[in-house]
């Protein structure tokens, strides 16, 4: 009798497990393989969920590594996200204020998340974003404020070699330049708004990957850029040739960046220079606008250049013309040529192919100019220079600032530069 009732338990037990574990599998498979549930507003910036952390000790230490997690989270975001990159970076920021261990910091954080809301249209405004809040939370602790141009070195993530590798590629996005990303071996220093910035150059005589040997010291871009007002905005509009000493090293280089929503800049001169100062005024603008809750102007990130190349004039080779459309001032051009002096102009001309279309250009140069016919001046000023310069060639790029935004423009050499492509 005692037997059979033990084995009329284990068939109970045997039965119930198998029915467990069916449940868990069903669970699972659910959990992993079903449509994923939507995350509501409550769910994402409802109260903080883990209680006050009383221990200071522990505190602090959770506050070093969530800071390093966070700005090394920031610095590996994508150069140019996605939409989904963009909103899966959001909403990971929202969930880890109110995830946070430590239940009054968390709460403080998430005040700081409804004042300033995260950027995350890519790598240099999420970057620039965290750590301005840090700062805000240091202010609230009565610490010192960090220099944000540090906070690649400070909270090093240890893949600079993997990044010296992403960029080593023989094309970007559009221009597919191959001399921004060779070895950066070699360290320069450029004095920036905010301080000291430390930025990387390539070192002289590195290997591309076809085995052509390029001099990166002498790596110019930028052999002919012009940028003219006209009645709704402003023009910009370069070739697209780099070279190395005597040899082409990029036949189809984009000279065109873009800076902030409406302002752009044509870059002449070392493209490593040219580049790196580009890059800290891309960041401070995203910061100004973040900061003051509205755009900067094109003044202001002339001002900012300015700065900069000021500052560095005998460690730069660069000439800039910098380009734009505000609320405030309309279509405005400025010019900072070698030695990093401001001139605002109703157009400007830089480069090596500038020396020969200085003439032409005052020639046919009218104020206030339709949208057709600035194009038309500068796409004819820009074939000038390619015909007879011999830095100069390769497609012709352009970008139309106006109210409504930027609107680029190409043009091949096949078709003499007539025939406008998207």
């Amino acid at each position: 009798m005692a037997r059979r009732q033990h084995l009329t338990l284990t068939l109970i037990a045997f039965t119930a497990f198998l029915g467990l574990t069916f449940f868990m599998a069903t669970g699972k498979s659910s959990v992993e393989y079903g449509p994923a549930p939507e995350l509501s507003e409550r769910i994402l910036t409802g109260g903080s969920i883990a209680p006050k952390l009383e221990n200071a000790t522990a505190k602090a230490e959770l506050g070093r590594a969530a800071w390093k997690l966070f700005h090394t989270t920031m610095a590996r975001f994508p150069e140019e996200p996605s939409a989904d990159d963009s909103l899966a970076l959001r909403t990971y920021i929202q969930l880890f204020a109110r995830l946070y261990p430590c239940g009054d910091c968390a709460a403080h954080f998430q005040k700081l998340l409804r004042k300033y809301p995260p950027q995350t249209s890519g790598r240099n405004a999420a970057a620039g974003w965290a750590c301005f809040v840090h700062n805000e939370v240091n202010h609230r602790l009565g610490k010192d404020e960090f220099d944000c141009n540090k906070i690649g070195d400070f909270y090093d993530c240890g893949c600079g070699d993997e990044d010296g590798k992403n960029k080593k590629g023989e094309t970007e996005s559009e221009g597919g330049e191959a001399a921004a990303g060779q070895n950066k071996e070699g360290e320069g220093e450029l004095k920036g708004r905010e301080g000291i910035v430390n930025m990387e150059f390539g070192n002289s005589g590195s290997l591309s990957e076809d085995g052509i040997h390029l001099d990166m010291d002498q790596l110019k871009k930028g052999e002919v850029n012009m940028a003219v007002t006209f009645k709704d905005g402003v023009i910009l509009g370069a070739d697209s040739r780099t070279t190395t000493g005597a040899y082409i090293a990029n036949r189809v280089t984009d000279k065109l960046t873009q800076v902030h929503d409406t302002i752009w800049c044509c870059r002449s001169g070392s493209a490593a220079d040219t580049q790196a100062v580009a890059d800290i005024v891309k960041y401070q603008l995203e910061l100004f606008a973040m900061t003051n809750g509205k755009a900067p102007t094109t003044q202001t990130a002339a001002a900012i250049f300015q700065e900069i190349c000021y500052a560095n004039k005998d460690r730069l080779t660069a000439g800039l013309i910098i380009a734009g459309w505000d609320e405030r001032h309309g279509g405005q051009v400025y010019s900072i040529p070698l030695g990093g002096s401001l001139h605002k102009q109703p157009y400007a001309i830089g480069g090596s192919g500038s020396t020969y279309i200085y003439g032409f250009c005052d020639a046919n140069w009218r104020e206030g100019m339709e949208e057709a016919d600035a194009v038309n001046f500068v796409k004819d000023a820009l074939k000038e220079a390619i015909k007879w310069d011999g830095s100069s060639g390769g497609v012709i790029r352009m970008v139309v600032l106006t109210a409504k935004g930027a609107d680029r423009h190409l043009y091949l050499p096949d078709t003499d530069y007539t025939v406008r492509h998207q």
